[in-house]
């Protein structure tokens, strides 16, 4: 936030009173769409907010903490991010620097009424490097020392101003008090900034409804779907793709401090009508430093089948990863599992449902892919739907994938586009899918029919062409 020099005293450096704020924006969207040391800063036990992305004046979280942002410079050229709290002369908080989307925890004190210091923290908590300045006019300046070579450099800072774009729609994964893991799809239009989230163990959506300035400062309302409040955001996008702050409760008796990070997109419940729902779960796992695994996974709610599709989903979900692919991991090549899915509606009782799986562990680039199946939700079956069809018809369908590639990539034979082959046929084992408008999809994995930068073609089959392919009794509810 901007601060007027005659406001300079009252900065996250310096206490200081205001007033409530005005409301946030009404017409803000409710589109249905960390690790840092500011997990670790201590919560007030009673509060005072004050809410507003446009005021000039510093905010207060809670009664005798207050936050704020700077972006600055370390010696010439190198660029930084710079996110702090205080609560009395203790400080805390984050620093990204170069744009690289890495973060940096930070933990420090106040000397005396300008001068701080903050120590860098590297990523088993040693001191990484220093901070010495004081505090003055709004902004910080002062030396950075790294912790190895003892080399001082100038740091200047000015206060935090946004380059976002003026609309995005982001989903993110963090956490909430450092320990609760959660996931946020939020959309930025011009001056208004919301959306929904979710706890990984929650079936249900909170929506966010709120502002962002053009220090790219914002303040979210949380409610739940009566339109109760049940709890506000206040933070800054350091980025598009990372987002730091507190969220305090309503009756103003429990703060905790927030991060999130760009993630995959945002699962959401699938309602399928007649009762029978699809919500995602998270199972999220630290296995070691840079080393993580995350499966989101389905559970299902208002089927007969929901116990035998429970179980099956769960097993079709992967997203374990031992301790011992760890080794290699670090800051600059960390390693992961990344497990999701995706729901396509049918008719009931049968739906689609694809798995998808993401490892990076080293090397050139990581490795994705994606099984999908049909569920039924009455009996709780799970199948391959290749395996419901003859022979013969899955000979017609692979003339049908093999006609409808030629035509996308414009070629005579198949290997003139860069196919492994020039005929392909599908077994009971090939990924046939529900599709999404109708009909069918046929998926193919990285390396299955060619090579990795051709990524994994896909070919729709209309629901004409489909049905007859078909089963009577999925005739009826994939391709009606």
């Amino acid at each position: 936030m901007r601060l007027p020099l005659a406001l300079a005293c009252c900065s996250l450096l310096s206490a200081c009173d205001r007033k409530d704020p005005p409301e946030a924006p009404k017409t803000a969207s409710s589109a249905s769409a960390a690790k840092s040391a500011a997990s670790s800063a201590p919560v007030a036990s009673t509060s005072s907010p004050s809410v507003s992305p446009t005021a000039s004046a510093p905010k207060k979280v809670v009664e005798g903490r207050t936050i704020d942002a700077w972006q600055g410079t370390i010696g010439k050229d190198l660029k930084f991010d710079l996110y702090l709290e205080r609560l009395g002369d203790e400080l805390t908080g984050l620093y990204a620097p170069g744009g690289s989307g890495v973060h940096v925890p930070l933990q420090g004190k106040m000397k005396d009424a300008t001068h701080f210091a903050l120590t860098e923290l590297d990523e088993k908590g040693k001191p990484a490097g220093t901070f010495d300045g004081t505090f003055t006019g709004g902004v910080l300046k002062g030396n950075y020392t790294d912790a190895k070579t003892k080399k001082a450099r100038i740091f200047t800072t000015e206060a935090h101003h946004s380059d976002l774009p003026a609309t995005f729609t982001q989903g993110y994964a963090g956490t909430l008090g450092g320990k609760i893991r959660i996931r946020a799809k939020l959309e930025k239009k011009d001056a208004t900034f919301g959306g929904v989230y979710r706890y990984a163990k929650s079936k249900d959506d909170l929506v966010l409804t709120g502002a962002i300035d053009k220090g790219a400062e914002f303040v979210m309302r949380e409610t739940v779907k009566s339109g109760k409040e049940t709890g506000r955001f206040e933070g800054f996008a350091l980025s598009k793709y990372l987002l730091v702050g507190r969220w305090y409760s309503p009756d103003k008796t429990k703060s905790l401090p927030f991060l999130l990070e760009a993630g995959s997109a945002y699962p959401e419940i699938a309602d399928l009508g007649g009762g029978v729902k699809v919500v995602p779960q998270e199972s999220y796992k630290e296995l070691g430093k840079h080393c993580t695994a995350s499966m989101v996974y389905p559970v299902v709610e208002g089927a007969k089948g929901k116990k035998a599709l429970d179980a099956a989903f769960k097993k079709l979900s992967g997203g374990e990863m031992g301790k011992d692919i760890c080794d290699g991991s670090s800051a600059d090549m960390p390693y992961t599992v990344e497990d999701d899915y995706t729901v396509t509606k049918a008719k009931l009782p049968h739906f689609g449902i694809t798995f998808h799986s993401y490892s990076f562990t080293g090397g050139a680039h990581g490795m994705w892919g994606a099984t999908c199946k049909v569920a039924d939700a009455d009996t709780g079956d799970v199948f391959a739907l290749a395996t419901k069809l003859t022979p013969e018809n899955r000979k017609k369908l692979s003339a049908l994938v093999v006609a409808a590639l030629k035509k996308e990539h414009g070629v005579e034979k198949l290997s003139d586009a860069g196919f492994f082959v020039d005929d392909i046929e599908l077994d009971d084992k090939a990924n046939v899918c529900v599709g999404p408008k109708g009909g069918l999809e046929v998926l193919f994995n990285p390396y299955e029919v060619g090579p990795w930068a051709m990524g994994a073609p896909t070919v729709a089959i209309a629901a004409d062409d489909a049905r007859p392919l078909l089963p009577a009794d999925l005739q009826k509810t994939l391709a009606p």
